[in-house]
């Protein structure tokens, strides 16, 4: 990772709107974020209305990379489990999308689906809270 590398990766993430990225490669390890408030962890971050919620609530899905959110497939209606449906470790929960790959976004361990965190169709940033996982 060179000086030059961060510049251009701190660029491009602001002319995207993205306003946390984590990056790790080799051993090195980066972490940029954009705007006021600057977590020293990342699991220093409470979700907005997290206040009195049991710990299962703040366990839930992550974004495991920046890209377009899909709750549906964008090509072939592939059925995803709706909100309180119950899930297994590693059943796919939605997809991102970035520019003509699209990956499968997974439920980290069993439970209950519980309400969407983001929109379809919205940019997500590398471990944004995308659903509830109860």
């Amino acid at each position: 990772m060179t000086p030059a590398f961060i510049e251009r990766l701190a660029l491009r993430l602001r002319a995207s709107g993205i306003t946390a990225c984590e990056y790790e490669k080799d051993g090195a390890r980066l972490r940029l974020c954009f705007g006021d408030e600057v977590p020293t962890e990342a699991h220093a971050v409470t979700p907005p209305g997290a206040a009195g919620r049991t710990p299962a609530l703040l366990d839930p899905i992550r974004a495991r990379a920046t890209g377009r959110l899909h709750f549906l497939h964008p090509s072939r209606g592939f059925d995803i489990p709706p909100e309180g449906a119950a899930v297994t470790e590693g059943q796919i929960v939605g997809f991102l999308g970035v520019g003509e790959v699209l990956s499968a976004l997974t439920a980290h361990r069993a439970g209950v689906l519980g309400r969407r965190l983001a929109a379809d169709g919205e940019l997500v940033g590398f471990g944004q809270a995308v659903q509830e996982l109860r």
